[in-house]
């Protein structure tokens, strides 16, 4: 069988590429209050600003380097229509602490023009969608971001950030 849907990828890189393939007139960036965070004391927080209305999508890839979670839309809060300016997250109803390990995680926002599917092949029995990084999350991402796989309109995305989790 072909295992390379399997082979991992480097997540954080696969980010940039994701950013690298953005609609530059979509201007997203998303600023954290702190880059650096307590692990299972401090909490995610950070804004999100867009110059338009659409979809956002907040992905993040693990400190351990090996997982994509979708933060934002989630279990708890699917509404991810947005109008253009300035969001503050996550919301009261679902706020993340740091989890862990010690490391670096990356976090990165979208903004598409219409509903896209991200998390297809992600497992979604949890509050947050997440996947492995694999060669087919990645590429089922990017395609489902940028509309290769049916659809409108490309995305805007922020540069990835950086937010160091430690002890």
């Amino acid at each position: 069988g072909d295992n390379s849907g399997r082979a991992p990828v480097n997540a954080a890189r696969a980010l940039e590429d994701i950013y690298a393939g953005r609609v530059r007139d979509i201007q997203i960036s998303l600023t954290p209050a702190s880059n650096s965070m307590r692990i299972k004391q401090d909490f995610f927080d950070f804004k999100v600003s867009s110059n338009r209305s659409g979809y956002l999508y907040i992905l993040q890839v693990g400190s351990d380097g090996k997982t994509f979670n979708m933060l934002f839309p989630n279990k708890l809060d699917q509404n991810n229509q947005i109008a253009a300016g300035n969001h503050q997250f996550p919301r009261p109803s679902w706020l993340v602490r740091s989890a862990g390990p010690a490391g670096t995680s990356h976090l990165m926002a979208i903004v598409t023009e219409t509903p896209k599917e991200l998390t297809k092949d992600m497992d979604l029995s949890a509050t947050f969608a997440s996947g492995q990084a694999t060669e087919s999350v990645f590429k089922t991402l990017f395609a489902e971001a940028s509309g290769a796989s049916g659809g409108t309109g490309g995305y805007g995305a922020s540069t990835v950030v950086q937010i160091n989790e430690a002890p």
